[in-house]
């Protein structure tokens, strides 16, 4: 009875044992930048294509003490792997989220705008955001608007 359970004992120990030391390969800076431009040296007709459901949204009127989010989904109708490289605004008041993992054909994504108008002086705002990708369509602007109360 003991032998077993020191047999059974060593074997955890060891399958413990093997499966920490193998560590996945930490790619360097440029194996990481060059992973996520492979796509991008792909002739457009075997490109990734983006197409976002709507290109702007209109928040109307906002209480400017407050964020406003909207969120922009999108599909991919191209026939590789589509990777977000950016996605910015112009200015401090707009933050986007977006996936950082590739959307295969046919599936979709979304990216998150915030807008914070606090301390802004300006009522109405209209405010762009670049998205930057490895699409054929390799640069999308987007758009959010509103007035600030």
């Amino acid at each position: 009875m003991m032998s077993k359970k020191v047999l059974f004992f060593l074997m955890c120990c060891a399958i413990f044992t093997a499966s920490c030391s193998e560590k996945k390969k930490e790619l360097t800076p440029g194996e990481r930048m060059e992973a996520e431009y492979k796509y991008d040296k792909l002739p457009d007709s075997e490109k990734s294509k983006i197409k976002f459901l709507k290109y702007e949204h209109d928040f109307g009127k906002v209480d400017s003490k407050k964020l406003q989010k909207v969120r922009f989904d999108f599909q991919n109708i191209g026939k590789s792997p589509l990777i977000l490289h950016d996605v910015h605004g112009y200015c401090g008041c707009i933050e986007a989220s977006f996936s950082k993992t590739p959307i295969m054909p046919g599936k979709k994504g979304s990216i998150i705008i915030t807008y914070d108008g606090k301390g802004s002086v300006i009522r109405s705002f209209n405010k762009e955001i670049v998205v930057n990708s490895n699409a054929s369509n390799k640069y999308i602007s987007l758009f959010v608007k509103g007035v600030n109360q």
